[in-house]
């Protein structure tokens, strides 16, 4: 049975890169009037990826479709966007396996749409990830695999230079830093090699959260650190373990970092009330656990995620829907807020007042994202009724935020 005393946890390997939510976006101050940009990504079964851009009304939920793009993929390739910290470009990344991988740089127009052509467009050689802006716009972290020594598996980290008033990228010459992988992950594991891969950044960009997993046998193990990041040169500090998640055949655990606080919820896969939901300060101590005995849907709730900032926390209950809750790190208390949710939640909006829900089959045989308009203040969700039809089942939600 899993327990989070120690500070580096297991986690399911497959879910290294969802399991964790991006912090490094969280709600900013910025300057007037930013709009709220939502991409939607649909990999077509031709030669052509969709990227349909919408600018959702943050007061009331309403989406107004802002422009649609699309862009010559070869079949069988994976591509994923990334938008730049001020969303003025865009960045478009697709893996060509053993050919390596190429990125597309794209200009955005004033609702956030991408424009023809790209203005820059790198091949690398080898694949590397899709890469992590910092939320300053000038830097970027993307990794490599690096041939390791007697089976030791070793991934490079590249620090690419970013211009936000240009978009265009520099490719360094070498890695910043190259990752080891710890000697609890064995290289000759019959299940598959370890995995390594960037989680996010924290608000100011200071810290990067990385992080190693390992497949077992019906089971998953992923170690989370911390890095400190020097945001002038682009270095690396000593990875520092901190709290993580995991999984088995039974059980299966997530973690969320906020600036609030990082989140352990435990599922031990039974319908009864043995779930558990640990509450660890940013510096990874533990606050306090809540089970049945202090609010019934730490214990009964499937899942969970949070609000931007970490200080709501929304369970998906058992019974269907989803509750809204307020925490309290001093008093060491979640309390109900206003009305549950019919729906599980996909994402939220960068400025934290925009919710995504999970897609649902219209009565038509759509596929459509309910939005709700969500106060970072109260923790109260609006309902307006609103609702984006998506291009396809699988398409990709991607929130940015233009100013």
């Amino acid at each position: 049975m899993f327990r989070h005393s120690f500070l580096m946890a297991v986690s399911l390997a497959s879910c290294l890169f969802v399991s964790a939510k991006t912090f490094g976006q969280r709600t900013r101050s910025i300057g007037p009037t930013p709009i709220d940009v939502l991409y939607l990504v649909n990999q077509n079964t031709t030669d052509t990826d969709t990227i349909e851009t919408y600018n959702v009304d943050p007061g009331y939920g309403d989406a107004t479709l802002a422009g649609t793009f699309s862009v010559r993929v070869p079949l069988g390739l994976y591509c994923s966007l990334v938008p730049g910290a001020n969303d003025h470009y865009v960045y478009f990344f697709c893996a060509y396996g053993a050919k390596g991988s190429v990125l597309q740089v794209y200009a955005t127009d004033s609702n956030g749409a991408p424009q023809d052509p790209a203005i820059q467009t790198i091949n690398f050689k080898m694949a590397i990830s899709q890469f992590l802006i910092d939320p300053n716009g000038t830097l970027a972290y993307a990794t490599q695999q690096v041939q390791g020594v007697q089976d030791v598996v070793k991934v490079g980290i590249l620090a690419l230079a970013v211009d936000p008033k240009t978009g265009m990228v520099t490719v360094p010459t070498s890695f910043i830093d190259v990752e080891t992988a710890p000697i609890y992950c064995s290289p000759t594991n019959p299940f598959g090699p370890p995995s390594f891969g960037l989680i996010e950044f924290n608000v100011s960009g200071s810290q990067l959260i990385d992080a190693w997993g390992c497949s077992g046998h019906g089971d998953g193990t992923n170690f989370f650190f911390t890095q400190d990041v020097n945001q002038e040169t682009g270095s690396l500090g000593w990875p520092v373990p901190t709290v993580g998640s995991g999984y088995s055949n039974d059980e299966y655990n997530s973690v969320s970092f906020t600036p609030t606080a990082i989140f352990s919820f435990t599922n031990y896969g039974y319908e009864g009330s043995r779930n558990e939901l640990d509450v660890y300060w940013p510096d990874a101590k533990l606050d306090f656990s809540c089970t049945y005995t202090m609010f019934d849907a730490c214990a009964y709730s499937g899942g969970i995620t949070t609000d931007r900032t970490g200080r709501f926390i929304f369970f998906y209950t058992n019974a269907g829907g989803t509750e809204v809750t307020r925490l309290n790190m001093d008093k060491k208390t979640i309390e109900p807020v206003g009305i549950p949710l019919a729906n599980t939640i996909e994402t939220f909006s960068l400025d934290d007042r925009l919710i995504y829900g999970y897609r649902t089959l219209s009565w038509n045989g759509e596929y459509v994202i309910p939005v709700y308009v969500f106060n970072p203040g109260t923790g109260l969700v609006t309902n307006n009724g609103m609702e984006i039809t998506m291009p396809s089942e699988y398409s990709s939600l991607i929130p940015a935020l233009r100013y």
